[in-house]
C-alpha cells in the first residue's frame, strides 16, 4: 500500500494520496448538419489523462521537499501498489499549492495539478 513518484535517482514516498482526479478530452469533433437530425463526426484520439493528485505529507520537511522536487523540469514516474490503474508518467501542468491541516499542524496537503506523457 504505497505510492511513489520516481525522476531519476530521486523517490518522494506521500503517506497517501487523498485525492486523485483523472480526465480527458474527447478528440472528436461534431460537425452539426443543416437539415439533418444527426450530425457528422470526425473521430479522433482522445487525449492523456490530466488533473489533479493530493499527496499528504506528514511532516513539514518532507512536504517542502517534495515540493521542491515537484518543482524541477522532470517527466514523473508514479506507481502504486493501492491502485495499478493510477500508474503513468506525468508532467506538472499548471498549479501546485501547499496547504497545513489546520487540526494536527504537522500535516501538510500538496496538491499538483498534472498532464500523462508517454
Amino acid at each position: 500500500m504505497t505510492t511513489t513518484i520516481t525522476a531519476g535517482a530521486t523517490v518522494v514516498t506521500p503517506r497517501v494520496v487523498l485525492g486523485y482526479l483523472a480526465e480527458s478530452e474527447s478528440g472528436n469533433t461534431i460537425h452539426d448538419v443543416i437539415g439533418a437530425s444527426d450530425p457528422a463526426v470526425t473521430l479522433g484520439v482522445e487525449s492523456s489523462r490530466s488533473g489533479t493528485l493530493g499527496l499528504v505529507f506528514t511532516s513539514t520537511a518532507l512536504a517542502w521537499a517534495a515540493r521542491s522536487f515537484l518543482k524541477t523540469g522532470a517527466v514523473f514516474t508514479l506507481a502504486s501498489t493501492d491502485s495499478t490503474p493510477m500508474a503513468m508518467r506525468f508532467v506538472r501542468d499548471g498549479r501546485m499549492s501547499i496547504e497545513l491541516d489546520d487540526e494536527t499542524l504537522s500535516t501538510y496537503t500538496l496538491r499538483v495539478t498534472y498532464r500523462e506523457v508517454a
